[in-house]
């Protein structure tokens, strides 16, 4: 920054959930806002060296590493060729033995052993899954998703936007002179309609009728001033507006922000980002299962220490940078195994990209859309649960596909090669294993209320 002062909010850049001041001097992130100030800047950085651009990188890189090859896909690829030395191996004995039973006799076996069942076993439980995911509000798009869930130990989550609604809420309000709560709250939404500041969403929906403010001045680093009712109201910093602090309110959660009237408080606002309505109860689920729980975010204030002991989440980490992030997700993995990241910000691209499991929401940054193996699009924690125990019920459905599919192969192999399966028969009966398979892993779309009882 060259000159000029501004509020800078980097949330989705850095995890800082509240704005951060910037003058002569200091350093500006492209891919930040700039809600309120003007700054002349002179770029130290250009494309390839940019902060985003790193960012991206090691999202690329991480993204090739992920493997896209299962077990299945090893056994499958040695399959066939069984098959077909099966069948050659069969029409040579016959030509030996009985040259007329020789082509009947390698068409039994080519088409009693047919992979139809044992390819159908795996993306028929898939597909189902995923489609029945898709109705329930959960985008499944990378392929190892189902394999990895059911192996997963560990899940890290970052907090802004994530834990918490990403965005300011009123918590409480402290009246300290005669006006009524609902006139100061009135007069607040009114000073703060014109702002863009992130605390101004906090009164955004007040159901008040607001009165009319005029010559509205934003005071920057501190707060807005205007006229209402021929009054002068300013709203901000405590300091700026002449509240003193309680001594013990810095340990308190949350943002204070009062309102004055010529020299006079009249309130004291609380504001803060709160938890989503569903965090706590998703968190205990995943921990009563035995998933080791971990917070991992590039916030720097105390609020992610009050968020985990909410929560009950003891492994916490804050001011994590990108790098560190990717670094603490390897530890996670070595300590427990697989692990899955819940994500939403810019800087969470390249950890996502990185975990074996990657979930963002329908509400993050574009970056951390494209790194997601899973979205969240009705935005709910909750759908974590539903999510892993569709997966469950999916590897158990595949299982059982395969092993028909791999029961019957192996049964019918050696009565077609003795001749004793004509080919028409061995059609049918490879017609008949491929709808038992489709049919076992259509399972999946009726089990939509018993997961929903089994989930509560």
């Amino acid at each position: 920054v060259l000159d000029g002062a501004a509020t800078v909010e980097q949330s989705a850049i850095t995890g800082e959930f509240l704005p951060v001041d910037k003058q002569a001097g200091d350093q500006a992130m492209a891919g930040t806002q700039l809600p309120q100030g003007s700054l002349l800047l002179r770029a130290t950085g250009w494309n390839e060296s940019s902060h985003i651009a790193r960012l991206h990188r090691r999202m690329e890189q991480a993204l090739q590493q992920k493997s896209g090859r299962t077990v299945y896909d090893r056994m499958a690829q040695w399959f066939t060729p069984l098959v077909l030395l099966a069948a050659c191996a069969s029409a040579a004995f016959w030509l030996w033995r009985d040259p007329t039973q020789a082509l009947p006799a390698f068409l039994a076996v080519l088409v009693a052993s047919c992979p139809c069942a044992l390819s159908l076993a795996i993306p028929a439980a898939l597909t189902a899954a995923t489609l029945h995911l898709r109705q329930r509000g959960i985008l499944v798009t990378g392929k190892q998703v189902l394999h990895m869930l059911p192996c997963i130990r560990a899940m890290a989550f970052d907090k802004t936007g994530t834990l918490t609604r990403g965005r300011m809420q009123l918590l409480h309000t402290e009246t300290l002179a005669t006006e009524p709560a609902e006139r100061c709250l009135a007069i607040a939404a009114a000073l703060e309609k014109s702002s863009s500041h992130p605390v101004a969403s906090a009164f955004a929906h007040s159901d008040t009728d607001l009165p009319a403010a005029s010559e509205v001045q934003h005071v920057l680093h501190s707060g807005i001033e205007g006229t209402i009712d021929g009054r002068r109201y300013r709203i901000g910093k405590p300091a700026w507006c002449g509240d003193a602090l309680p001594a013990d309110a810095e340990q308190s959660p949350g943002l204070a922000i009062s309102l004055a009237s010529e020299g006079r408080v009249l309130a004291r606002f609380t504001l803060d980002d709160t938890l989503r309505s569903d965090a706590a109860d998703c968190i205990r689920a995943l921990q009563a299962q035995g998933l080791h729980c971990a917070i991992v975010s590039g916030d720097h204030s105390g609020a992610v220490d009050a968020i985990a002991s909410t929560l009950g989440i003891a492994d916490v980490h804050r001011n994590c940078s990108p790098a560190r992030k990717v670094e603490l997700l390897d530890s996670l993995k070595q300590q427990h195994g697989v692990v899955a990241m819940v994500g939403d910000g810019i800087n969470d691209g390249p950890v996502l990209a990185h975990a074996d499991v990657s979930i963002a929401m329908a509400e993050a940054s574009h970056t951390a859309q494209l790194a997601a193996d899973v979205l969240l699009l009705d935005n709910r924690l909750a759908d974590l649960l539903t999510l892993q125990l569709v997966a469950l019920r999916t590897r158990r459905i595949a299982r059982q596909n395969l092993a028909w599919a791999l029961l019957y192969n192996i049964s019918i192999l050696p009565v077609a090669a003795a001749g004793l399966l004509p080919p028409v028969l061995a059609a049918l009966g490879m017609a008949a294993s491929s709808l038992l398979v489709t049919a076992n892993a259509l399972r999946l779309f009726g089990a939509s209320k018993n997961s929903d009882r089994s989930l509560h």
